[in-house]
């Protein structure tokens, strides 16, 4: 499977659309899988990209500096209390 047809004709990735994105080594220098634990895994073991991970929901924002500080914190606070 070619990456160009699994991104275009699939509105869901299954686990071979998501392996065939892994190995994309040329075009893609960072993945942050956005999703359960089972499936953060699955990235982690069968990619040969760098994967920033979090298995329990932990995310980061970085913010380049000289942003306006308060629009970014009211639009990246999303934690659950």
């Amino acid at each position: 499977m070619q990456m160009q047809q699994s991104t275009k004709t699939r509105k869901r990735f299954d686990r071979e659309a998501v392996t065939c994105l892994l190995k994309q080594e040329e075009s893609i220098d960072l993945i942050i899988p956005r999703s359960g634990e089972g499936l953060i895994r699955f990235v982690v073991q069968n990619s040969s990209i760098p994967v920033l991970k979090h298995y329990k929901g932990v995310c980061h924002v970085y913010v380049v500096e000289g942003a306006d500080i308060d629009m970014a914190e009211n639009r990246f606070d999303h934690r659950h209390t």
